[in-house]
């Protein structure tokens, strides 16, 4: 729930304690950033297994396609 993953907004817990206390294997971790009418965002995935980020991705596009944007991240997140 997202109310369980903003406990850890703004800490310096290590990735591999946050997926414990959630009880994942995976976390996806990034930020987005607003410029006017576009955003930049950048995404990690992190396997708490092997300690490492499997996969990273960046999007820069017009706030009006953030939509098609949400769903290209989710794909390819669920790819990895």
């Amino acid at each position: 729930m997202i109310s369980d993953v903003m406990k850890f907004r703004d800490k310096e817990d290590k990735l591999t304690d946050v997926c414990s206390s959630l009880g994942v294997e995976y976390i996806v971790v990034g930020n987005i950033m607003k410029m006017g009418d576009k955003f930049k965002t950048s995404f990690q995935l992190y396997n708490k297994i092997t300690e490492s980020f499997i996969w990273s991705n960046g999007w820069e596009d017009d706030i009006k396609n953030i939509k098609s944007v949400k769903a290209d991240i989710a794909s390819k997140i669920l790819t990895e």
